[in-house]
Order: C-alpha cells, then structure tokens, then sequence
C-alpha cells in the first residue's frame, strides 16, 4: 500500500519488531493478527438469491481499536458483476474506493468504532439465475497511503471465499417426519453442502409444496423457518391445510430461488401414514415427582428454578388401556410457548424437547413441532432441557399418537423457585392418629419443613425453630428445638399426673432472619396446591397406666365394593366370598405424610377389599396403641381407598385405635386368590380374599419356554404363557383366540384351544431318530379374534435339532433374607423369564440376563418358602426369614 518508508511511526515499529524477532524470535507460523469470520452461523456457502456478512476480529497480537485504519478487499468473480455492500457500524460511504480496480475492490471502514466481531461487511450480488458466484475477502490494517492492499501492510486477515451457489448446483434435501392422522406435515430441509450457512440463508429463499398419492402438488409454496441452532430449514404445513388419513402417502419437494431457468428443482420425498390399525384409544401420561419436579393440579406441573433437564413418559394403549399400540408408531410432539395456557418463555432462553429447540421471543409467541414413533412398550418418554432454567419460563407439550382423537396428552411446566410448603411430622401414626403411651414414658417427634418439592428446606440466613407446648391433660410441656437442615426432633419424658384426658402437644413453626424469633403464618400462601395448612401441628396421645399387650385379634367381616359396607370379600372367620374387582390404577408405594410431592393413585371406590378388626389384652380390655402388621405377598396396602396418603407393598404396620380396632384397604392389579395375614404381639389370623381374574381379552405378552436345542429321537416339552400388562395369566375363551402353529421337522402332541386357568397351554414337539433341521413355533393371540379391536399378538421360538447340541451354560439361582426383604439372584438367564414364588405362589418375575443379576423384593416379617423358576424350570427352593 504505502511507498511512503520514512515515516517514524513505521521505521520505529520496524525497530522493535526486528528487535523483537533478534531476542525471542519468530513463530514459525505465527497466527493472523485478524480474522474474518461469517457473522451469523459457520460455514461460507448460501443460494445466489442471498446476501453474506462477515465479521472481523483482532487477537492477542493485535487489538482493534477506534484508530484502527481498517479496510476491506473484495475480489469480484469478474468486472462485471454487480454487489452491493453495507458496512457496520452505519457508514457514510458504502462505495469502493478511488483505486480500485474492475475486479477488485477496496472499502474504508476507518471512521467507524472499531471493536472485535463489530464490524460487519455484508455482501448482497445481483446474479441472473443461472448464475454462480465466488467473492473473496480480506481484512486489513492500512500501514501508511491508501492505495491498496501491498506487502508493506502487515496487518492482514487470511483470504475466505464466499460461494452464492444457484439452486441448480445446490440441490435441496427433504426431510419428512412421520405423519400423524388428522395432524401436521412436518419435516426439514437440507442442502448437501457442508460448508452450507443456514443463519445466513434467507429462509424466504427456501419453500416446500406436497402432493398426495403421486398427484398434483400443492399450488401454494409453504415457509421454511431456520431451526435455533441454525443447522436446517424447517416446515410444518398445518392439519386443514394438509388433511392426513390413514394408508396415504405424501411427496413434499423444496425449491429456492432463484430457480434455474425458471424450471423448478426439488427433491421429493414420499412417506406413508401409519395404518389405522394401530390407532390408540387411550394414552397414559407418568410424570414421576421428584426435588426438582412435581404436580401443581389437573396438568400442570412445577419444575425447580435451574433444572436443566426431565423427562416423562406417554404410553398409548388400545381397548380401554389393555394393551399397547405396536412399536414404531408415528407420534408427534408440539411445544407451545404461548397459548390457552399462557405459557411463555423468557426472551432468548432455549427449551429442547427430544431435540427441538423452542427459543423465547418478546415479539411473537413460539411454537415448534418435532416427532418420533412409539417404543417397544407403545409409549414415548420425552425429554426437556432448558439451555437456563429460569424463573417464570413456561411451556405446554402436547404428544399425540398415529390415529388418536380425544387422546392427546397435554401437560405444562413452569420453572418455579423453591419456597417452604409443610411443616409436618416426619412419620406420623398409620391407621390412627392418636398414639398411646404408658404415663412416664420417653416420647420422642421428628418434625420436618420442605418446600413445594418435597425437598428440606432450608434457607441461607434464615433460621427455624420448633415450639412445643403441652395442652390438655395434665402434661406440662414448654420447650424449644432448633431445626438443622429441616429437620427438628422434639424429646421429652411424660409427666401426666392422670391418665384420664388425651395430652395433645402442639408444635409451632418460628423464624428469624435478624432479632428475635416471630412465628410464620405465610406457609400456606407460598404452597399453592401443594399444603393449604398453617404453621402448627397438633399430635395426640392417649396416656395409660399399663402396657398393652395384644394376645387376642378378632377379624371383622372384610367388604368389596363401593362404600366397602355390604358386599361380604370374606367372612371373620377368613373364609373368601365375593370377588373384588382389581384396580387399573398403577400400584407403588407412596408416603405424602411429611413430603407432600406426590399424586394420589387415584384408585376407584371398590376396587379393593377393606380389612378390620379388634385387637384385645389379657385382660380382655381392648389393646390400644399397639403395632398391627398385615401382609400378603402380592398385594398392595393403603390407609384409604382412594390411595391417597400412604400405600405400601406386601405389608403394611398400623397402631391400633385407642378401641383396639385397625383396618386397612387391599389393592391388587392381579387375579386370584390371596391369604391376608393380620399379626399382632405373637398372636396371628388370616382370612382370603378373592381378586378377579384378568379379561380373556387382556393379554399382552406371550412368553415361549422351549429348549434351543435338542437331539434326533427326542421329545421336547413347550410351554406358552399368555399374560396381561401386570403379569397376570390369562385364560382365553369365547371371542378371545390363540393360535400355536409348528413348521419345520417334528410333530406336535394335542395342543389345546384355550390356555388353562393359570393362562398356559403345554404340550410336547417329537422328533425322529434321523429328523434334524429347525422347528419353529409361532404363537399368535388376538383379543377379539378380528384383529380391529384388539392388536394382535405373536410371539416365535426356534428349536435347533442336530447331532450335537452346542455347549450351555446351566441357570442357577439364589435366595436370601435380609430386613423388610429377601434376595433373589439369577445367572445364565439370558433371554428367560426368572419367576419367584412365596408359599407357592406368584410373587414377582423378572428379565433374565447372562450376567448375574440381583433383585431386591419386599416382604413382611416372618418364614417364607421361596422357589425360583428360569425358563419354565424349577432352579432353587428356600426357606428364609424376613426379619
């Protein structure tokens, strides 16, 4: 550039660097002092219909200043072509310079604030459409006259090509995601390019049309929107606009413009809509609490400021939720950042769901569309993540299955941050709320205090404290305790004179941030749905003079349906009478005493058997306050009906009321008939109740147990287990068909029509002295028998038959008590259902593996005879104690 040598400024600068390089010396590649770099996105290429900026930035050998004396150079492709160029900051010349040539030109963005990745050259050419073009671009720092980019000027950015490609040499690439009946057509478009730059493509650039069944496309051209993270083009052509049904298939092509000679280029991409078979008819949504996680009411969820990510499950079913639709289903999942709901996000904070970004706007509401298809088990598990986590963002996700009308899933989650929201006892009494304690006792009370999650709560430079006093009665209590990390326990000895009137201990909520402790009466205000109570807990205690002791328990009749008063399940004398319908509600344990963070089971009134009775002391005066356990594997135990407060599997311990009475609900989602025994001290009773057997119409899975290989002149022994969702057997009948086919060598024994009432049909495969090859069987179930209904259900199993059998290794197993449990392990078996048994009864099964693998069961106290079966085979038999 400069011929002008003599400047001081540059001789003086020429010094120092000679200097420099004579001491330290010289990189052998020493990075550019500037760099230019496209401003939005990466890559350099874009259609011949857009425009280009680049950005340039200094580094650690040079910083760009308001002196800085930068230029740009651009070489044109050739002398004729046209460009427009706009600089930024606002410049008052945007037009080349005096020296440039007709193939190079030079723009001067010295009087303008120069700072790193501010300044912008933006490249907009003006090209016929059949046309291409190469600009390339360099930045620079002008050393001394302007007049050119020379080897006197140091300062200099590496050269970068940006390619305005015509649509012709850029064909587009269409995506389409799996259709939804009566939903949208979405999907994305690409371009083969690598170097292709979506944050700068204009997506206006870039539209899409569909057909139907090889038709005639659309005449309208649809919108492509630049997805977040500037990676694709996507398109979402609405249901009305798009009307899908089930077997057609849709081509959707993109072009660009400009168009080649104005002939349309595209790429279509066909895909078929799911068969109507397979529609869902119901869909269950699991949202499971947890700390940072939990239920607002109906479908509103609160999720803890700062979560990045969660996940939930939607599982489509068909005939009323009896089984799951088949894998590979379309399902499509719709993120709302504003609507009925009010949701919103805050501006420029990101939220994915399965992969796709919802960006918040302050302009516009958001709304994005991704899609996936159904699992193995018929459902989806969603997945959020938020880039942030913040306070007030809100989305509503709606997941709807191929062919569903009515059953979408909607739900919404609004980051939320944390306040306290109960103050309760940690554990307080089952089955009744007054305890009894002999006069002079030691009595001791863990209070807690969580937040709407059901985390302790704690805060930074507050502090809480627990104020107990004594009422009624004559038990004189007056005492503090500090809470450390949400957690308080109150211990005092009883000093009741009388044992006449119940002591009641009331126990108060206090806080300080500075001076004195005040108690807090906003508890309720900060808990929304979640606890609507106060800052006090009130807990009884029924005072006598002598221990109870229970030596007799006298059952009471146990009743089924609604309102549990007059449908007999089994008699006091523990003989079973009428069956109780099962519940389809999903059975797990659940305790909301202290952590109020969790969801009723919501089980339907009479959906179980209500168990009660009396316990009694020696003296035949009612035992009150004592310990009742009440079990039976299999089952599931809950202090109301509805399950609701506290639920528990296999056992449950209640406190007997102060008239000696307990009683208790039993749930099942399985049939059959179940012995319940009540335990208290060391006397027991037991009485059996009934559960409906699962609909010949439920099956859901079928398991084959067959060996995989066997010699010529053998018989085999086949077994087949049809069951439904909960395990459960079921006996087909009537309308309901099994079907068991044989191919390949071999011949069956009879095999029956209808599996028996434990929901197996058995039977023998015989084989030849010289038959070897492959035996094949194929077990095909069909609820209704017409397959409209009810998806079928097939399962297959091959037996290899040879003259040697290849090595294999034998299942064992294991079983051990532990407390509140036992032990079951299982090795080598791989691809065989291990099924556990109590008392000989079904307890529990689980997936085999080849490894070992070791599962955790909850039992009630006691002996327990326990046989493990792998494959169909009886492997280990124990008798362990439950302590």
């Amino acid at each position: 550039m400069s011929k002008n040598l003599t400047r001081k400024g540059l001789a003086l600068g020429a010094v120092v660097a000679l200097g420099s390089s004579l001491f330290a010396g010289a990189p052998a590649f020493a990075a550019a002092a500037l760099q230019v770099a496209p401003a939005t996105g990466t890559g350099y290429t874009v259609l011949s219909s857009d425009s280009f900026a680049l950005k340039v930035v200094g580094n650690a050998d040079y910083s760009l200043s308001a002196s800085s004396n930068l230029f740009w150079k651009i070489t044109k492709p050739k002398s004729t072509s046209v460009v427009a160029y706009t600089l930024t900051p606002s410049a008052t010349d945007n037009t080349a310079e005096s020296f440039s040539t007709s193939t190079v030109e030079y723009l001067d963005a010295t009087a303008r604030s120069i700072t790193d990745g501010v300044n912008t050259l933006s490249l907009n050419p003006t090209l016929d459409t059949s046309e291409s073009a190469d600009y390339v671009v360099q930045a620079f720092i002008e050393s001394g006259l302007t007049d050119g980019l020379d080897a006197n000027d140091t300062v200099v950015s590496p050269a970068v090509t940006v390619k305005f490609v015509r649509g012709a040499d850029l064909l587009p690439v269409v995506t389409v995601d799996p259709a939804i009946i009566g939903g949208a057509l979405t999907g994305t478009v690409t371009f083969p390019s690598t170097d292709f730059n979506y944050g700068q493509s204009n997506d206006a650039n870039t539209d899409v049309e569909f057909n139907v069944d090889g038709g005639a496309f659309s005449t309208g051209n649809y919108a492509t929107t630049r997805d977040t993270g500037n990676t694709a083009f996507e398109f979402e052509i609405a249901s009305g606009t798009v009307d899908i049904d089930a077997g057609e298939n849709f081509g959707v092509k993109a072009d660009t413009v400009p168009f080649d000679s104005g002939a349309v280029v595209y790429s279509t991409v066909k895909y078929t809509t799911a068969s109507a078979a397979s529609d869902a008819t119901a869909q269950t949504t699991t949202v499971t609490a947890s700390e940072n996680l939990g239920l607002i009411s109906g479908n509103d969820y609160r999720v803890r400021t700062g979560t990045k990510s969660f996940s939930y499950r939607v599982d489509f079913t068909k005939a009323s939720g009896v089984q799951a639709v088949a894998a590979g289903q379309p399902v499509q999942i719709t993120v709302l950042e504003a609507g009925a709901s009010s949701a919103t996000l805050v501006t420029n904070d990101v939220v994915r769901v399965n992969g796709k970004a919802l960006k918040g706007s302050s302009v516009t509401s958001q709304t994005v569309t991704t899609t996936g298809v159904t699992d193995a088990k018929g459902g989806i598990t969603v997945n959020v993540e938020s880039d942030l986590g913040l306070v007030s963002d809100k989305i509503q996700i709606t997941v709807s299955a191929a062919g569903t009308t009515g059953f979408d899933s909607v739900k919404t989650f609004e980051w939320t941050d944390a306040a306290y929201a109960s103050f309760e006892e940690a554990a307080a009494p089952l089955g009744t709320a007054t305890r009894t304690i002999v006069k002079g006792s030691a009595v001791s009370i863990k209070y807690e205090i969580r937040d709407q999650f059901g985390k302790l709560w704690t805060k930074s430079g507050t502090s809480y404290q627990l104020r107990a006093v004594g009422s009624a009665g004559t038990l004189v209590l007056n005492t503090t305790v500090d809470f450390v990390d949400g957690v308080a326990t109150l211990s005092y000895t009883d000093n009741s004179t009388s044992a006449d009137v119940d002591t009641l201990v009331t126990a108060s909520l206090y806080e300080k941030t500075t001076g004195d402790y005040a108690q807090n009466d906003d508890l309720g205000s900060n808990a929304g749905s979640v606890d609507s109570g106060d800052d006090t807990v009130v807990s009884t205690f029924n005072v006598v003079t002598t221990a109870q002791a229970a030596v007799k328990i006298t059952p009471g009749i146990a009743y089924t349906g609604a309102s549990y008063n007059s449908t007999i399940a089994s008699s006091a004398a523990g003989v079973a009478s009428a069956t109780a319908d099962r519940t389809t509600a999903t059975l797990k344990a659940l305790d909301l005493r202290s952590n109020k963070n969790g969801s009723s089971l919501a089980i339907t009134d009479g959906n179980g058997v209500k168990v009660s009775g009396t316990v009694f002391n020696a003296d035949g005066s009612a035992a009150a306050g004592v310990p009742v356990t009440i079990s039976a594997p299999g089952v599931f135990f809950s202090t109301n009906y509805a399950g609701s407060e506290y639920v528990s599997a296999g056992s449950i311990t209640l406190n007997s009321s102060t008239t000696g009475t307990y009683d208790v609900y039993v749930h099942s989602n399985k049939g059959g008939t179940f012995t319940v025994t009540i335990a208290a001290g060391a006397v027991t009773k037991t009485q059996a109740i009934k559960f409906a057997a699962a609909a010949a119409t439920a099956g859901s899975a079928i398991a084959i147990t067959a060996p995989d290989a066997v010699l010529p002149g053998r018989a085999v022994d086949v077994s087949v287990l049809l069951t439904d969702a909960n395990g459960a057997p079921v006996t087909t009948s009537g309308s309901s068909d099994i079907d068991v086919t044989l191919t390949g060598v071999g011949y069956a024994t009879t095999i029956a029509d209808d599996t028996d009432a434990d929901g197996v049909i058995t039977f023998k495969v015989i084989y030849g002295a010289n038959e070897v090859g492959t035996t094949t069987i194929t077990v095909k179930y069909d609820g209704d028998g017409t397959g409209t209904t009810y998806l079928p259900v097939t399962a297959t199993k091959v037996i290899t038959v040879s003259n040697t059998l290849p090595a294999t290794s034998v299942a064992t197993a294991a079983v051990s008590g532990s407390t509140g449990k036992f032990f079951v392990s299982a090795t080598n078996a791989a691809a065989k259902r291990v099924v556990v048994k109590v008392a000989g009864k079904f307890f529990r099964s689980f997936a085999g593996t080849a490894a070992k693998r070791t599962v955790a069961l909850k039992a009630p106290k006691g002996k327990h005879k326990v046989t493990v079966f792998v494959g169909g085979k009886l492997v280990a038999t124990k008798t362990i104690t439950v302590k």
